[in-house]
């Protein structure tokens, strides 16, 4: 899959800079912190369908 992101040029900078303090290049840096917020925002609709459940007396998921 190819994203294409339009970044300004100070938020490029300061992730080709965080980059280089990581040691990797700023496109694969840009692609972990892009990746991380989506799993992280994928975490917290869970958290908030389960909390929703749990409120309503419904049970969610169980461990098998």
């Amino acid at each position: 899959m190819i994203v294409t992101l339009d970044l300004s040029d100070e938020i490029y900078d300061l992730a080709r800079r965080r980059a280089e303090s990581e040691f990797v290049s700023t496109e694969t840096w840009i692609g972990y912190t892009f990746e991380r917020s989506v799993n992280l925002e994928r975490r917290r609709a869970a958290a908030q369908r389960d909390s929703a459940q749990k409120d309503n007396g419904e049970s969610g998921p169980t461990a098998g």
